[in-house]
């Protein structure tokens, strides 16, 4: 499974990127790098960071979503963000995301792996939640 990881704080994506060790993880900082890489790659899953440089920020909560939905109609999109308001996660979700995690939300792995899974079962990609099985159930 490939999952694409965009986040601009580094430690946290290692963290995201050691949690889905075993699946094909490519880390970007950028919207634009990936933009790239879901056109040329088309990742099963984008966990996707609102606000990394000027084209996204908190006014404007698709980040690019529809584009790359455009890009990549098979890919799931989960917003993982420091903005988690109702409104932010309304116009993601309207925007084609299938959610949105808020960032500190969650505070051990295995509490963002229940939340992912939930919110995969719950979309039109719940048979990622298989792919994902090592993942998501993670005991840490």
């Amino acid at each position: 499974m490939k999952i694409l990881i965009v986040e601009d704080d580094k430690n946290l994506a290692s963290v995201l990127q050691n949690m889905f060790a075993g699946h094909k993880t490519i880390v970007v900082s950028e919207l634009k790098a990936a933009m790239t890489v879901v056109e040329n790659e088309k990742p099963d899953l984008v966990i996707l960071d609102c606000m990394l440089d000027d084209t996204c920020h908190p006014n404007d909560t698709v980040c690019g979503i529809p584009k790359m939905i455009e890009k990549s109609p098979n890919t799931a999109i989960l917003l993982y963000t420091g903005y988690g308001s109702d409104e932010v996660k309304n116009q993601a979700i309207a925007g084609g995301a299938v959610g949105l995690i808020k960032k500190g939300s969650v505070w051990k792995l295995s509490e963002l792996a229940s939340q992912i899974k939930a919110i995969l079962h719950g979309s039109k990609f719940p048979h990622l939640v298989e792919k994902l099985e090592d993942v998501l159930n993670v005991k840490l």
